[in-house]
């Protein structure tokens, strides 16, 4: 058939069509046509930007203050989503409302401006990933998925995400960097390292387009929260009170088991004992202890390792199940870790002891990078006499 002149004529042809149709639209989206009044978009985004960010914060500060009064389960958890998801959106609105602003009224330098845009665009991103974590942290306690105990805080971070399914991988996280880098391209294509005011103009527009997409979802992410939060509120009647809400900490106890085991902490089945040095040991959360506490209990066995060696890794072992308690979102403050050493050919046991809580592990993990300086650093430790000069 290809031997015909006219059919490959007409083929083509077609391709020339196609291919025009593709440098049409490559060249539409790269070199998009700026307003026919720039200065009259400007206000009129200004007016709708400025109107839109005070609604969305006020809407913000109410359902904080008086939609999460009813949460009786992991509240911290829940409350840090839509805080997060809010910091996002006000995030977007601050933004669309001082460019046009200064925009109006100050000169255009185009070094300045694209130095704050880069700015702007890392606090936006960080904004979304920071909500996109906090839905996949909360994702992964509900479903088979998990975050190996090997990853250090990027990748876990990361990891929460991606948790969340190939949509976010696929799209979601694609979509936030081409919304990001979209002023860039534009300008690139006219030549310009720096952000042009054509490049600033479609900042806005595509900015304006997410920002109302998430104002759409403002309503329907509180109730997604609140259905999440019944789910998990298996007992519902014990959390009632007649000046507020009583904590349920069993089941707070049971959702922290939960992160631990998604993190890793296989232990915590005792069928499953972590290889520790040339023994093993076993991880036990009391959940059904009264208090507003989580109680862990470990069990360490070894042969004989040098004294020294078994300091720093039951240091290195305790900072580490603390750690992660201070990484998850659950209503539970403090923390404490009894461990039981059970040495071979040894009578009795040795023991180590910590309690701490959130605000002190804060500042314990600002300090130093070995775990013996972190335990160290700790108020409220009790150790056997033989670590004691250790």
């Amino acid at each position: 058939m290809f031997n015909n002149p006219k059919t490959v004529t007409g083929l083509c042809r077609n391709l020339k069509i196609e291919v025009n149709i593709v440098e049409e639209l490559i060249n539409a989206v790269l070199n998009p046509p700026l307003p026919k009044e720039v200065d009259a978009y400007y206000e009129n985004l200004l007016n709708t930007s400025g109107m839109l960010f005070g609604l969305a914060f006020a809407g913000l500060l109410f359902v904080i203050q008086s939609g999460f009064s009813s949460f009786k389960f992991s509240r911290r958890m829940f409350l840090e989503v839509y805080v997060r998801f809010g910091r996002g959106l006000l995030v977007s609105l601050a933004y669309l409302t001082v460019l046009p602003f200064a925009m109006l009224h100050f000169p255009y330098f185009p070094r300045i401006y694209t130095v704050a845009y880069i700015f702007f665009a890392f606090v936006y991103g960080k904004a979304v990933l920071d909500h996109l974590r906090q839905l996949g942290y909360i994702h992964t306690l509900s479903t088979p998925a998990f975050v190996p105990q090997s990853f250090g805080a990027l990748r876990a971070y990361f990891r929460f995400i991606t948790n969340l399914g190939w949509p976010v991988r696929l799209v979601g996280l694609p979509l936030l960097l081409l919304l990001l880098v979209y002023p860039l391209l534009i300008s690139l294509a006219s030549g310009s390292w720096t952000i042009t005011e054509q490049g600033f103009v479609y900042s806005s527009v595509v900015l304006l387009l997410h920002a109302v997409a998430r104002i759409t979802s403002f309503i329907p992410e509180f109730f997604k929260m609140s259905n999440l939060e019944l789910e998990s509120a298996r007992i519902p009647e014990e959390a009632s009170q007649e000046y507020g809400v009583k904590i349920d900490y069993r089941i707070e106890r049971k959702t922290l088991r939960k992160f631990l085991e998604i993190r890793g902490v296989a232990e915590l089945d005792h069928s499953k004992p972590k290889i520790f040095l040339d023994g093993d040991a076993t991880l036990e959360l009391l959940v059904d202890r009264d208090g507003p506490e989580a109680w862990f209990n470990a069990t360490v066995s070894v042969k004989n390792p040098p004294r020294e060696e078994l300091h720093g890794e039951l240091c290195c072992y305790a900072i580490q199940i603390l750690g992660l308690c201070a990484e998850s979102t659950v209503d539970i403050n403090e923390f404490v870790i009894s461990i039981n050493v059970h040495i071979h050919g040894r009578d009795g046991q040795l023991n180590m002891f910590f309690r701490t809580n959130r605000a002190e592990l804060d500042t314990v993990f600002t300090k130093g990078q070995d775990a013996v300086t972190r335990v160290r650093s700790l108020r409220n430790t009790l150790f056997d006499e033989i670590f004691r000069d250790l």
